[in-house]
């Protein structure tokens, strides 16, 4: 709502705007500085949007001094609108733009060059029309009021210069810009000249996929848990974003498909879904996690607008952790998760309590308790060798040392070195209380050379000797 209510207003100002130019109440605001500069400082806004969106975006020109008379304001919506233009219709490729000498004595020229989905030829003439808006098929979905194009001429016509389009349907479009940078052009009565300032930052409004809320929180490096977010309505994966970030480090993901993706290489301690949603869907998904033995572990928490008893069964049967109907509250969200990882750490904590490892108390899918039991085997396996290592397990169990650690912590909240020395301790417990040898004898059973370390290794873990855990059976 905020967002739209943002957009409206800036509608509402540009069309007041060109009603002001229209009848001759605007005055430029000249200072003098480096078109060049500014150019980059505008791209530089838009680097991490393009890089979300796998877009290249590049600007290039010559070592020409483009130093010149500008109005920021007016020259930063100009370039801001036309790059966001640019955006809304290029899913994919590149975005470039140029700054050249003009052909025009004091002019300076700005070319901006996409490989987007292109305009048709015969209404290319009508682009800059105030409400004409085109209704080919590829807009669909990012077409807009047909204000921003006009509002643009209107300021360029403000500024005595000039812009003109090409494009070609399915390749792209270009729009050249062509504006004075002197002050010959102007009657005294047309400009004021404004102090240099430092330039601020612009807001930018894009209608699309973008304003990815990852990683923009300083404080998420000393948060533990991570939480994604596969979400494709924007304005949803942001409030989520924006309302758990204050606790948890946050991932997104604008469909199933990037879920996965980034599920497997960033390992969260949670996912939070969306059923509906282009590419894969939060079923397949969530079925695709939990039968993966990398992230098997990973609770999932399902949101749709579903709310039939049958589309609740549908994603508690694929093995979701729980289950969520839109509209949703966000304090029962945050609740939810809460309670989700408490159950997790209580789990943890049984099984570093517990002197008989039994699986199946541990885990909460199959192919966990699969894991834990491969893993557990290979221990077992390799006890007496005390030279077994972390190295050794991963190469048996056939997975990353990385992935192993991970995978360890969210279900025993413990490495894998910890895992096997953990291990060998509750075997060697099993052995004091069945009294199976010595205490030394027991230590080497287990794959300790060192009695003494074993025995520190051992109270740590128990909280008692083995000697009085034995006189104690």
């Amino acid at each position: 709502m905020l967002r739209n209510a943002k957009n409206l207003l800036e509608l509402i100002n540009q069309l007041l705007e060109i009603s002001k130019i229209e009848k001759g109440n605007v005055k430029l605001r000249f200072q003098k500085g480096n078109i060049s500069d500014e150019l980059k400082y505008i791209f530089e806004m838009f680097s991490s949007f393009a890089s979300e969106k796998n877009i290249k975006l590049t600007f290039t020109h010559d070592h020409f001094d483009y130093t010149g008379y500008i109005d920021k304001e007016k020259f930063n919506k100009i370039i801001i609108n036309l790059l966001s233009n640019a955006f809304k219709h290029t899913q994919k490729g590149s975005i470039n733009a140029e700054l050249a000498k003009s052909e025009n004595q004091g002019f300076v020229k700005v070319k901006i060059m996409d490989s987007g989905i292109g305009i048709h030829k015969e209404k290319l003439p009508f682009i800059f029309d105030r409400f004409y808006q085109a209704d080919n098929n590829e807009t669909e979905g990012t077409a807009g009021t047909g204000i921003g194009l006009s509002y643009i001429k209107e300021l360029i016509h403000l500024y005595k210069g000039s812009i003109s389009a090409e494009s070609v349907v399915g390749k792209g479009s270009t729009f050249v810009v062509e504006i004075p940078v002197v002050l010959d052009f102007y009657s005294e009565d047309e400009y004021e000249l404004v102090a240099t300032e430092k330039p601020e930052q612009a807001d930018i409004h894009i209608e699309s996929e973008g304003d990815g809320f990852e990683n923009k929180d300083e404080k998420a490096a000393v948060k533990h848990e991570t939480i994604l977010i596969v979400e494709d309505h924007a304005d949803l994966r942001r409030f989520l974003a924006e309302n758990l970030s204050d606790t948890y480090r946050i991932f997104e993901a604008k469909n199933g498909e990037e879920g996965i993706q980034k599920a497997m290489s960033e390992l969260p301690d949670m996912v939070i879904t969306d059923i509906m949603m282009p590419k894969v869907n939060g079923i397949e998904l969530t079925k695709t996690l939990k039968t993966t033995e990398a992230t098997s572990h990973i609770p999932i928490v399902m949101l749709t607008a579903k709310g039939s008893l049958e589309s609740k069964i549908e994603g508690l049967e694929c093995e979701a952790d729980d289950y969520l109907t839109k509209p949703f509250n966000i304090e029962e969200l945050k609740v939810r998760i809460k309670n989700i990882i408490k159950t997790r750490k209580k789990l943890q904590e049984k099984y570093n309590k517990s002197i008989v490892v039994n699986p199946s108390e541990i885990t909460t899918t199959s192919v966990d308790e699969k894991f834990l039991s491969k893993l557990l085997k290979t221990v077992e396996d390799n006890m007496a060798d005390s030279d077994f290592s972390v190295e050794m397990l991963c190469e048996l169990v056939g997975m990353s040392r990385a992935n192993i650690h991970k995978k360890l912590k969210h279900l025993v909240n413990q490495s894998a070195t910890e895992f096997i020395n953990s291990i060998r301790l509750k075997r060697a417990a099993q052995l004091i209380k069945q009294n199976a040898g010595n205490i030394s004898e027991i230590a080497y059973d287990v794959g300790f050379n060192n009695l003494s370390y074993f025995s520190r290794a051992f109270k740590n873990h128990f909280g008692i000797t083995p000697t009085e855990m034995m006189e104690n059976t």
